[in-house]
This record gives C-alpha cells, sequence and structure tokens, in this order.
C-alpha cells in the first residue's frame, strides 16, 4: 500500500498532533508501506529520522518560522496551499498513491482537492474542535499574537470548512472529539483512533529513572494549556518544598505572560522555561521528575500524558474530558478543576511529599500506556481503515503491503 502523508508539521517536538503523524509515517514504512509525507520545513528544526528507503519526505515552500502557535500568515497558507497542490499531484501520479491521509487545517483542503483531482480517497485527522467553544475561542487565540478580528473569523470559518471537508473518513483521537465532530457534521464515517506512543524511543533502562523535585509541563505556550493555575499552586507549597522546580517545555505566544506571572506570584525562582528542546533533552528532564502537569482548559487527546507515563510518572490533569476519561484518579494521575490552584497545590504536596506514591501511580501509568496506548495498535487501526476504504472504492481487494 501507498499512502500520501499531508501535514504542515513533521517534525515530534513541535505538538502533539505532529507528533502522531511522524510515529505513524515511521512505523508505517516499517511496516513495508510505501510512504510519502508532503510537509513544510521548520526553520531551525534539526531533527533527523532514521533512513528508510520507503519513507520520501517532500518539503514545500515556504518555509516558517514557527513559534508555537498556528504556523502560517494567510498569505504563506495560500502559497504552502498551491505548492502542495503541485508537488502532491506529482507524487501521485509518479507513486502510484493508493490514499491520502491528510492532517488538521490546511492540509485538508490540499488533501480534498488532491482527491478531488485524481480520484484517490481520502482520510482526514481531526484532533480536537475548537468552534464548538464558539467564535470567543478564536477571539482569545488570535488575541496572544495580536492579531485582528477578521482573523480570529477567518480561523473560525477555516475551521468550519475543515471539520465539514468531504472525505472517505474521519479520524480522530478521542470520544470526546468524535462527539463534538458530531455536532458540526452528521452520518459521517468517525473513528476513534486513540494516540499512541513508540516506546522504542524512550527510555529502555529504567534504573536512570529518579523521583527528583521537578514537576513538568510540556505543551505549547499558549492561552488553553492554562498554566497559571499551577503557577498560583506553586505559592502554597513553596514553604514545605523550597527545593521543587516547575519545568516549562516548549514555547508560544504567553511565555512571556507566564514569566511576569511567575514573578508576581512570587515563585520566579522555582520556576524554569526551557523554551523548545529535542527530543532526547524533553527524556531527561522527565526521566527525572516527581510528576507532569497538564492543566489545560480543553484537549483532543494530550499525548504528553503517554510521554509522562513511558518515564513512569503520575500526571496531574485538569478535570475536563477527554482527559479525564484517560486518566485515572488516584490511580495513575489525579484530575484538578481548571481553576482552583488549592486543588492543585493538594495534590502536588501529596506527590512531592511520598516519591514512593510517585512511583506507583507513575508505574501504573506505564501499564495502561503498554496495554491501551501502543503505537503498534494505532498504526494496525489506520492500517484497517485505509484497506477497507480502498477495497469498498475499488471493489478489489489489494495486498497490505507495498
Amino acid at each position: 500500500m501507498r499512502v500520501l502523508f499531508v501535514t504542515q508539521l513533521f517534525d515530534p517536538t513541535h505538538g502533539g498532533g505532529e507528533t502522531i503523524f511522524y510515529l505513524v509515517a515511521k512505523e508505517f514504512a516499517k511496516r513495508g508501506h510505501g510512504v510519502h509525507v508532503l510537509c513544510q520545513r521548520v526553520k531551525g528544526c534539526n531533527f533527523s529520522i532514521n533512513p528508510l528507503s520507503n519513507l520520501k519526505i517532500h518539503n514545500v515552500h515556504p518555509i516558517i518560522d514557527y513559534k508555537g502557535g498556528l504556523p502560517y500568515s494567510i498569505h504563506k497558507g495560500a502559497i504552502y496551499f498551491f505548492n502542495s497542490i503541485r508537488s502532491g499531484l506529482k507524487i501521485i501520479k509518479s507513486e502510484g498513491i493508493d490514499i491520502i491521509h491528510a492532517n488538521t487545517y490546511v492540509p485538508v483542503f490540499v488533501g480534498v482537492v488532491l482527491s478531488k483531482l485524481t480520484h484517490r480517497p481520502l482520510v482526514l485527522t481531526i484532533h480536537d474542535v475548537a468552534l464548538t467553544n464558539g467564535l470567543s475561542f478564536w477571539e482569545r487565540w488570535m488575541n496572544q499574537f495580536g492579531a485582528s478580528f477578521l482573523h480570529a473569523f477567518i480561523g473560525y470559518i477555516t475551521e468550519f470548512l475543515t471539520v465539514k471537508a468531504p472525505a472517505n473518513a474521519i479520524a480522530t483521537v478521542s470520544e470526546t472529539s468524535r462527539d463534538d465532530i458530531f455536532l458540526v457534521r452528521r452520518n459521517s464515517f468517525v473513528f476513534v483512533i486513540p494516540n499512541g506512543l513508540d516506546l522504542e524511543s524512550y527510555m529502555s533502562d529504567f534504573s536512570s529513572i529518579q523521583y527528583g523535585d521537578e514537576i513538568v509541563f510540556i505543551g505549547r505556550s499558549v492561552y488553553y494549556k492554562n498554566l497559571e493555575v499551577v503557577l498560583k499552586a506553586l505559592r502554597d507549597i513553596i514553604h514545605d518544598h523550597p527545593n521543587v522546580k516547575l519545568i516549562v517545555i516548549g514555547h508560544g505566544p504567553m511565555l512571556s505572560t507566564w514569566r511576569e506571572l511567575s514573578i508576581r506570584y512570587g515563585v520566579d525562582k522555582n520556576v524554569v522555561f526551557t523554551g523548545h528542546i529535542s527530543h532526547e533533552e524533553k527524556i531527561s528532564i522527565l526521566a527525572g521528575a516527581r510528576a507532569l502537569v497538564l492543566p489545560s482548559l480543553w484537549e483532543g487527546f494530550g499525548i504528553v500524558l503517554l510521554e509522562a507515563w513511558a518515564l513512569k510518572k503520575p500526571v496531574i490533569v485538569s478535570k475536563v474530558p477527554p482527559l479525564t476519561n484517560i486518566v485515572e484518579h488516584g490511580k495513575d494521575g489525579f484530575h484538578a478543576h481548571p481553576f482552583n490552584p488549592k486543588e492543585w497545590a493538594e495534590f502536588l504536596e501529596t506527590l512531592l511529599s511520598n516519591g514512593a506514591l510517585a512511583k506507583k501511580m507513575g508505574e501504573a501509568g506505564y501499564s495502561k500506556l503498554t496495554s491501551k496506548f501502543a503505537l503498534q495498535a494505532t498504526v494496525q487501526k489506520l492500517e484497517d481503515l485505509y484497506l477497507q476504504i480502498i477495497r469498498r472504492r475499488n471493489g478489489v481487494a489489494i495486498s497490505s503491503k507495498n
């Protein structure tokens, strides 16, 4: 089977949605399929991918300077769209592509046009649906960047058209996202395929795992990640735990605001902002930490939870779905109200005061990861979906390998 993945970013260090496309493409290639990835090059991106003869990456212009938000202006988005159509048509014709799989936003429109022009089946991935929160989400999102209401309106309409785009199937990452999709489009083929993690790229020797005084946040520095509640919680625990460190990994438009808040709350000496770091650096930090926090106001899934569990760390998450569906309160993590710093402080205090409990909960998370969220299971479900679509469309059976 020959698959064309269309995604703006193809880099495991820039967001969960981008990470899963990267992992899935690699795993498909390992299984012997012909894999082509159509993406943009990110300025300063120096990650490497193990060379696989059947995995080809096709970069299109313009190069983007990604800083943690939506990675394009309207002008650059249009250039990317037309360049991707031109390159995609060549790839489909020369490589005999069987199916197209497009990631959220502009790549969806690329996938739709390529599918219509070449009569190839199309699968879309929609990780989450912000427009269920109304236009106000997009206003707050664009305000982070100093963008106008017009940009917010365009973002809202773009997402609406993305969710409504014609496709043979939609893959999403959680029941919560599936239900949100159904609010926008009914009678669609929507398949819940949870994110999975490739454990080979994480810790192989667990003897080096420690449970220090570090609490880790990993994610884009954007408003809905809601880090303020954790910064406030730190005020209540630094007296008893003066050595605690909140390590904030990632970059984005809210970074300067969070720095200012850490100073205002008197916890700046207990907060470290790393900015964007490599996968190896992230693993090193997580391996020595006590726990991971994800205080988001909403999420489609939250792949960083799996990363924490891969290193046997407990997690504290906001009491919002689907996070509460993934994390079992009191067993592999805790649920805390997203606007109640006292709750966050209570659970941070519990884990910082009891290393044995942190280790036990982290091991429970690792057990759940290996049994429910292995990358191989994710890819198998996608592979089965692709084959089902291709066979139904062509009326013939094809080999599951290239």
